[in-house]
């Protein structure tokens, strides 16, 4: 601090509330073997009812049987996000260290769970190097045709941004959501590399659609250290989590030109 200043206090920044903790199924847990992963069943809504064989009037090329399908399993496996501030010893600084994890808890998620979840092996990538409102409608099929809940959008707040431009999404009641209702979850924390690890150029943005986006996080842990030959304390804020998804992931590449 420089010489004669005054030390005063400032309100804390809101933080930003678009990202996908608002949007996912968040589940906060003090089960320390959630911490170490999580296993479950496929949630409903991985597939849809099929006509009854048999009735009078159905079509050739029905199926003369009834199919039954089975029920999979989910894992989610452990990660951890941390917050770590070194600051004079004359101060204990893991409070700080928490507040800032907090406020930025969303984008550090969102960067882990973008290359876990929406980028694992397997990925459908619905198009690559198209206009967005192509982008936007061919993933809703793919929602639409795989998933019978409600499904979730991922967008980086670029790609939003030209979403909002295209008047492809809008909010409503305080939330983003795409013309058909599927909630968009913007995220400081979606990257330019999408599924295959390929990079989205400078015009470009990836855009993903999922079944809902499970998370269970345990409480904050802080700590103390101190750094005495240096005259320093460390303030360090960690939390554990475990996430996974229903029943699919989708993904595009999207091109804009230099009007939209």
């Amino acid at each position: 601090m420089v010489q004669g200043t005054k030390a005063v206090e400032v309100s804390v920044s809101k933080p930003s509330t678009e990202g996908l903790l608002r949007i996912a199924n968040v589940v906060d847990s003090t089960d320390p073997h959630e911490g170490a992963g999580v296993t479950h069943q496929d949630a409903p809504g991985c597939g849809f009812p099929a006509p009854v064989p048999g009735m009078c009037g159905q079509p050739a090329g029905s199926n003369e049987e009834k199919v039954f399908d089975s029920i999979g399993n989910e894992e989610g496996l452990p990660f951890a996000i941390y917050r770590g501030i070194e600051c004079d010893l004359s101060d204990d600084y893991q409070s700080r260290a928490q507040l800032e994890l907090e406020m930025g808890e969303s984008a550090a998620v969102e960067s882990i769970i973008q290359d876990q979840i929406l980028n694992a092996t397997g990925v459908n990538v619905v198009g690559s190097d198209i206009p967005v409102a192509t982008a936007l409608a061919r993933l809703e099929q793919e929602a639409g045709e795989l998933y019978s809940g409600l499904p979730t959008l991922h967008v980086s707040r670029f790609g939003a941004t030209h979403l909002i431009a295209a008047r492809l999404i809008e909010r409503v009641d305080g939330n983003l959501v795409t013309g058909l209702g599927t909630p968009v979850a913007v995220g400081s924390g979606y990257g330019d590399v999408g599924p295959g690890d390929v990079t989205a150029a400078s015009n470009q943005f990836w855009m993903y659609i999922s079944g809902r986006i499970n998370i269970w996080r345990q409480p904050v842990k802080t700590y103390s250290a101190y750094a005495l030959q240096r005259n320093k304390t460390r303030g360090l804020a960690e939390r554990l989590y475990a996430a996974t998804r229903d029943c699919f992931v989708a993904a595009a590449l999207v091109t804009i030109d230099d009007e939209s």
